[in-house]
C-alpha cells in the first residue's frame, strides 16, 4: 500500500500536479503524503526540472529536512544523467508479453497504451506499423501521451505484436447483472 501511494504521489508529477505540496521557504517546497508514517518529499524547480533535495522524510524529521534542504537550496550541483527508456529493458519476448499483461491486468487504459507504445518501440516502430497496416506517425500518435486509440486500431497493434487478447473471470467471483429481454 505506501508504495502504491508513494508511486502515485511521484506520477503526479508526470501531469504537473504534486498534490498536497506547501512551500517551507527559500523556493523549497514539501510535498506531503497521507501514508503510514506520512512522508515528506522536499524539492525545488529548477527550470524546467524538479530536483530532488530529501526524500523519504517523515514527521519525525521534518525539521531537519528544513535545514538539509535549506543548505542544499541555493547550492544545487546538477549531475549529468541520461534519459531512461524502458523500451531498452524490453529486449525480449518474455519481458515484453509480461509487461502488457502486467498493464492489461492493473485495468488502466492508459497504462496499456504505454505498454503497447514501449513494446512497439522495442521491436521497431516502422515495422510494427507496417504490419497493423499503419503509417509510423499516426502509431506515434495513437500510443503517445495524448493518444486515444480507437479499439480497433488496438487490436490491429496488438495483432502486428503477435499478441492476442483473451478473458477470463475476474477473481473474487464478481458478475455482472444480466438484462432482461423483453
Amino acid at each position: 500500500m505506501r508504495w502504491h501511494a508513494l508511486s502515485a504521489a511521484f506520477g503526479a508529477w508526470r501531469w504537473e500536479n504534486p498534490g498536497d505540496t506547501r512551500s517551507v521557504g527559500q523556493s523549497i517546497l514539501e510535498m506531503r503524503i497521507d501514508c503510514g508514517p506520512g512522508y515528506r518529499i522536499y524539492y525545488v524547480h529548477r527550470g524546467a526540472q524538479i530536483v530532488l533535495l530529501l526524500c523519504g522524510g517523515d514527521k519525525r524529521t521534518q525539521q531537519r529536512g528544513h535545514q538539509t534542504g535549506s543548505e542544499a537550496g541555493g547550492n544545487i550541483v546538477m549531475t549529468k544523467t541520461t534519459r531512461l527508456d524502458a523500451a531498452d529493458y524490453l529486449d525480449s519476448e518474455e519481458r515484453q508479453v509480461a509487461y502488457i499483461v502486467a498493464a492489461l491486468e492493473s485495468g488502466d487504459a492508459d497504462f496499456v497504451r504505454d505498454a503497447l507504445g514501449l513494446v512497439a518501440r522495442a521491436r521497431g516502430m516502422g515495422g510494427i506499423a507496417k504490419k497493423a497496416g499503419l503509417n509510423r506517425e499516426s502509431l506515434y500518435k495513437a500510443l503517445g501521451e495524448a493518444g486515444n486509440p480507437e479499439f480497433g486500431t488496438v487490436m490491429r497493434i496488438v495483432g502486428a505484436l503477435g499478441l492476442t487478447l483473451s478473458a477470463r473471470p475476474t477473481t473474487g467471483g464478481q458478475t455482472s447483472k444480466r438484462r432482461k429481454v423483453a
